[in-house]
C-alpha cells in the first residue's frame, strides 16, 4: 500500500490526543451534557399530595399541593456566572425555591402549566429577564 496524503490523514484521526487534550480533560472533566451546575443538584419530586425539592445542603422544602396558593417565578441579574432565574411555591404554611436547572424541574414545569389560570405569557416574560423582580403566574 503506497502511503500518501490520504493515508496519512486517516492515521492521524485514529491517534491518540496530544498530552495536552489528555491533561485539560484530567484536570477539567466536561460537564454532563444538558445540565446546569450547581443547579441540577436540587432535585425536584412530585407525587399526589407535595412538590418536594432536596438541595444539596440542607433540609427539604416541600409545599402540599392542597396548600399551593402561589407560582412565581423570581429572577435575578446574576446571571449567567450565577442562578438567576427560580421557581417560587408559596403555601399555607411552607414554600419551595427552586434554581432553574433543578433535576426534575421539567416535570415539575408541566405540572404547574396544568393549573387552572396558569399565566404563561408572565413564565416567557420571566425568562427573557435579566433584572431583579418577581412574576405571578398562578394564585389560587
Amino acid at each position: 500500500m503506497a502511503w500518501d496524503g490520504l493515508t496519512a490523514a486517516a492515521e492521524l484521526d485514529r491517534s491518540p490526543p496530544d498530552m495536552y487534550v489528555f491533561l485539560k480533560t484530567l484536570l477539567f472533566p466536561p460537564k454532563p451534557a444538558g445540565k446546569l451546575m450547581p443547579e441540577s443538584l436540587s432535585v425536584v419530586s412530585m407525587d399526589e399530595l407535595q412538590v418536594t425539592c432536596q438541595h444539596p445542603e440542607g433540609e427539604p422544602q416541600a409545599v402540599p399541593w392542597s396548600e399551593l396558593n402561589q407560582v412565581a417565578i423570581l429572577t435575578t441579574d446574576q446571571g449567567p456566572m450565577l442562578c438567576d432565574v427560580y421557581w417560587h411555591l408559596i403555601g399555607d404554611k411552607s414554600e419551595c425555591l427552586i434554581p432553574q436547572g433543578a433535576t426534575g424541574e421539567l416535570e415539575l414545569i408541566a405540572a404547574l402549566q396544568k393549573l387552572p389560570g396558569f399565566d404563561h405569557d408572565k413564565a416567557i416574560a420571566a425568562m427573557c429577564c435579566t433584572d431583579n423582580r418577581t412574576f405571578v403566574c398562578w394564585k389560587k
